[in-house]
């Protein structure tokens, strides 16, 4: 396939379409999500207060990916604006992704105290200070390793349309590199041995002595909580590895997208797709924690009809208010 038979604009304006729908659904449930856990006081513990910051930080990639979809659709023609959108957009989303699955992994870490070592002093000690420290670092993390390459990001002159990272040179190639084995790879080795012990711990563990039915129920409860953690968790870790290996091959190589677009256009558009994936997890992670998790699905589900019913009252109020006006 010549690279002068592909309609690249065409891939774009499919790209940007679909990526625009999907961000205006994501968005809208993160922040349905979001109000979920700050209204319902079940959700105010350790594990959720972590999702929330899943979901604030998903909220933020949610309005920069629509800001690019914008821009890829309006084919902008000022290439300062273009490039400028371009290199805030992946600085955001990548930062705001890297928070959200380095959050899922210190979930993990939590769990597996509160499963597997609940009688570990120094971490029921000491809990709230290594979750601060974490989240710091966490933020330190996703952005400070983003930085050499930021102003390395825009877009071509031949392409205006084709957000891309452009001379990638021996400093940059080890940065993205790094960046990608913190944010990504450890995290998810983190999560899988973290995991892997719960099951393990669950699977061997037999509580002393005759369990009352309440006891059984809320073992039930706690094990079902565990698995929907495992589930999210392991939707993201398998999202992540294709993109997560090109990205590193991009460093290896040292290539650009738009150098891959000349060479392979084939696998160029895998390329985009690996990218499209990784991006859009931010938008498909509020239906998997609605999904999965059963706790947040009925507080999600009642939400919506408290929500249907204040806007059905409404529309009867106005039209009764009409009815009224309307008479001699």
């Amino acid at each position: 396939m010549a690279n002068q038979t592909v309609d690249y604009g065409l891939i774009y304006t499919i790209f940007g379409v679909t990526g625009s729908a999907l961000t205006a659904a994501g968005f809208t449930s993160n922040l349905l999500l979001s109000y979920t856990f700050l209204v319902d006081k079940y959700f105010r513990k350790i594990t959720y207060y972590l999702m929330f910051i899943c979901v604030i930080s998903d909220v933020v990639a949610n309005i920069s990916l629509f800001f690019g979809y914008a821009a890829l659709l309006k084919k902008l023609d000022n290439f300062d604006v273009a490039s400028s959108i371009c290199r805030n957009v992946l600085f955001i989303v990548f930062a705001s992704y890297g928070i959200s699955f380095m959050n899922l992994a210190l979930i993990a870490v939590d769990r597996y105290f509160a499963v597997v070592r609940p009688l570990s002093l120094f971490y029921r000690l000491h809990k709230k200070k290594v979750l601060i420290i974490s989240e710091i670092s966490i933020v330190v993390l996703t952005t400070l390793p983003n930085l050499p390459g930021y102003f390395r990001m825009g877009v071509h002159e031949d392409d205006i349309q084709l957000c891309d990272s452009f001379n990638i040179t021996e400093t940059t190639s080890t940065f993205m590199i790094i960046s990608s084995v913190v944010r990504f790879i450890i995290p998810s080795m983190i999560i899988i041995i973290c995991y892997w012990r719960i099951i393990i711990h669950q699977r061997n563990y037999v509580r002393p002595g005759q369990q009352t039915k309440d006891q059984l129920e809320m073992e039930l409860k706690k094990r079902k909580h565990i698995q929907a953690l495992m589930s999210i968790s392991a939707f993201n870790v398998i999202n992540t590895w294709p993109f997560t290996a090109f990205y590193i091959g991009q460093a290896i190589t040292r290539k650009s997208l738009y150098q891959i677009r000349m060479e392979s256009p084939a696998l160029f558009v895998i390329s985009l797709m690996s990218l499209s994936v990784v991006s859009n997890i931010t938008i498909l992670n509020p239906f998997i924690y609605i999904k999965f998790d059963r706790n947040i699905r009925a507080s999600v589900i009642g939400n919506l009809k408290s929500i249907w019913a204040l806007l059905s009252c409404s529309r009867y109020r106005k039209k009764s208010s009409f009815i009224i006006a309307s008479r001699p």
